[in-house]
């Protein structure tokens, strides 16, 4: 899986043949304060992801 660790950046997946499969679009991003959230495509689930903190 690759993720382009910005605002609008892809997160998609890579096969052995070099094909990509989009996962989705990072519609918020502002580390380490705050989660993103992936924008799937049409019909599929949403995503908000949080950093895991120590303690």
């Amino acid at each position: 899986m690759v993720l382009e660790r910005r605002l609008g950046g892809r997160i998609y997946e890579r096969t052995q043949a070099g094909d990509e499969i989009d996962w989705g679009e990072i519609t918020a991003w502002d580390p380490p304060e705050d989660p993103w959230i992936l924008k799937t495509p049409p019909g599929a689930a949403e995503y908000t992801m949080y950093r895991d903190s120590p303690g």
